[in-house]
């Protein structure tokens, strides 16, 4: 009923929870697991992660796949012991994506996805920028050190960037539609992706939701004057753990 109550942007709903201190929130993995959510129901996971630990190259006309080991979602992907887990699907963005022309993009795409690995591409380099603007130097500095300075260069075109920031995180929320199945969970990887759940759930309001943060949540009286403090609560309150 809350998911529904969210969708139908039931206000009332929504500030009864934020009259509740936010610092309650203060936790790496944001909710805990939905107690009616069988997770051992779950016939794969689909894990999305903002950019993915991998570089492409060119080997004589075939796409392969050259490996960040440096990157922390590299352990996520290569090196777990997979046993006793679902199947995985990968999606996320590669950082040099751009460099390749469009035709290209697309045969990239392909060859990825015999992989397990679905590419999201944002429309231009400036929306990509735009995105990342808004996620590291306002989403994310409000968040690790509880404050938002009003005069800050990036903060003053806040829409701007949260323009392109939305808009990646449907393009997220797409490829994830047209591969998730209802018996699957959708783990969504850091702050990065916190406005698409609300996408998803508008498509599908029975889908499986989790989302994992890499730094604890902001203060409340910090968060409450934040422009898209409202988004944000309602993004989370529509995942399952």
């Amino acid at each position: 009923m809350l998911k529904k109550s969210l969708l139908n942007n039931n206000i009332n709903e929504l500030l009864t929870y934020d009259s509740v201190k936010i610092e309650t929130f203060n936790t790496n993995f944001f909710p805990t697991i939905r107690k009616d959510l069988n997770v051992s129901k779950i016939d794969k996971m689909i894990i999305a992660v903002p950019f993915l630990p991998i570089e492409i190259e060119n080997i004589n006309g075939e796409y392969e796949m050259k490996i960040d080991y440096d990157n922390m979602i590299y352990s996520l992907m290569f090196t777990i012991d997979k046993k006793n887990l679902p199947d995985c699907l990968w999606v996320g963005m590669i950082k040099d994506i751009f460099s390749f022309p469009r035709e290209e993009q697309i045969k990239i795409e392909d060859a990825l996805v015999k992989k397990d690995i679905y590419l999201v591409i944002p429309e231009s380099e400036e929306e990509l920028e735009n995105y990342l603007i808004f996620s590291n130097k306002i989403l994310k500095k409000m968040f690790i050190y509880n404050s938002i300075d009003v005069n800050d260069k990036y903060y003053a075109n806040c829409g701007l960037y949260q323009a392109s920031f939305t808009h990646i995180n449907q393009l997220f929320a797409s490829t994830i539609l047209a591969i998730a199945q209802e018996t699957d969970l959708v783990m969504l990887n850091d702050i990065y992706l916190c406005f698409v759940p609300n996408f998803i759930i508008q498509k599908n309001v029975d889908m499986h939701i989790g989302i994992y943060f890499h730094i604890q949540f902001c203060c409340s009286d910090v968060f409450r004057t934040f422009p898209y403090h409202i988004e944000i609560l309602k993004n989370l309150l529509l995942c399952d753990c």
